[in-house]
Protein backbone atom coordinates (compact mmCIF):
# COMPACT_ATOMS: atom_id res chain seq x y z
CA UNK A 1 0.00 0.00 0.00
CA UNK A 2 2.98 2.28 0.54
CA UNK A 3 3.65 2.12 -3.21
CA UNK A 4 0.08 3.14 -4.11
CA UNK A 5 0.07 6.07 -1.71
CA UNK A 6 3.25 7.38 -3.33
CA UNK A 7 1.58 7.36 -6.73
CA UNK A 8 -1.45 9.12 -5.29
CA UNK A 9 0.77 11.88 -3.95
CA UNK A 10 2.33 12.27 -7.38
CA UNK A 11 -1.10 12.54 -9.00
CA UNK A 12 -2.23 15.00 -6.34
CA UNK A 13 0.85 17.13 -6.80
CA UNK A 14 0.36 17.12 -10.59
CA UNK A 15 -3.11 18.55 -10.12
CA UNK A 16 -2.34 20.92 -7.29
CA UNK A 17 1.12 22.26 -7.99
CA UNK A 18 1.88 21.96 -11.71
CA UNK A 19 -0.09 24.53 -13.65
CA UNK A 20 1.99 23.98 -16.81
CA UNK A 21 2.13 20.17 -16.73
CA UNK A 22 0.34 18.41 -19.55
CA UNK A 23 -2.61 16.28 -18.53
CA UNK A 24 -2.30 12.52 -18.38
CA UNK A 25 -4.32 10.86 -21.13
CA UNK A 26 -7.57 8.95 -20.64
CA UNK A 27 -5.70 5.80 -21.66
CA UNK A 28 -3.06 6.43 -19.02
CA UNK A 29 -5.71 6.84 -16.36
CA UNK A 30 -7.47 3.69 -17.61
CA UNK A 31 -4.22 1.82 -16.99
CA UNK A 32 -3.85 3.46 -13.54
CA UNK A 33 -7.45 3.36 -12.32
CA UNK A 34 -6.54 3.95 -8.64
CA UNK A 35 -4.90 7.23 -9.63
CA UNK A 36 -7.98 8.12 -11.68
CA UNK A 37 -10.09 7.59 -8.56
CA UNK A 38 -7.75 9.75 -6.50
CA UNK A 39 -7.65 12.50 -9.12
CA UNK A 40 -11.42 12.42 -9.51
CA UNK A 41 -11.88 12.73 -5.73
CA UNK A 42 -9.44 15.66 -5.57
CA UNK A 43 -11.17 17.42 -8.45
CA UNK A 44 -14.61 16.88 -6.94
CA UNK A 45 -13.46 18.22 -3.57
CA UNK A 46 -11.98 21.33 -5.15
CA UNK A 47 -15.09 21.93 -7.23
CA UNK A 48 -17.35 21.48 -4.21
CA UNK A 49 -15.34 24.22 -2.51
CA UNK A 50 -16.22 26.32 -5.58
CA UNK A 51 -12.57 26.77 -6.51
CA UNK A 52 -11.84 28.09 -9.97
CA UNK A 53 -9.64 25.49 -11.66
CA UNK A 54 -7.25 26.39 -14.47
CA UNK A 55 -7.92 24.82 -17.86
CA UNK A 56 -5.04 22.31 -17.60
CA UNK A 57 -6.36 21.07 -14.24
CA UNK A 58 -9.87 20.79 -15.68
CA UNK A 59 -8.44 18.73 -18.54
CA UNK A 60 -6.76 16.43 -16.01
CA UNK A 61 -10.07 16.09 -14.17
CA UNK A 62 -11.94 15.32 -17.41
CA UNK A 63 -9.44 12.64 -18.40
CA UNK A 64 -9.63 10.94 -14.99
CA UNK A 65 -13.42 11.15 -15.03
CA UNK A 66 -13.68 9.72 -18.54
CA UNK A 67 -11.39 6.82 -17.61
CA UNK A 68 -13.60 6.10 -14.59
CA UNK A 69 -16.74 6.17 -16.73
CA UNK A 70 -15.24 3.74 -19.22
CA UNK A 71 -13.98 1.47 -16.45
CA UNK A 72 -17.45 1.13 -14.97
CA UNK A 73 -19.42 0.85 -18.19
CA UNK A 74 -17.41 -1.77 -19.99
CA UNK A 75 -19.42 -4.90 -20.72
CA UNK A 76 -17.83 -7.63 -22.75
CA UNK A 77 -19.83 -8.61 -25.82
CA UNK A 78 -21.38 -12.03 -25.96
CA UNK A 79 -19.68 -14.35 -28.42
CA UNK A 80 -21.43 -14.35 -31.78
CA UNK A 81 -21.59 -17.15 -34.27
CA UNK A 82 -22.64 -16.72 -37.87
Amino acid sequence: MKYASGWMMIAFSMITFSPNASAASVEWYADHIELAKSTQATCNARLQKRETLPEDVLEECRHANEAMLHAHRYTASKPMSW
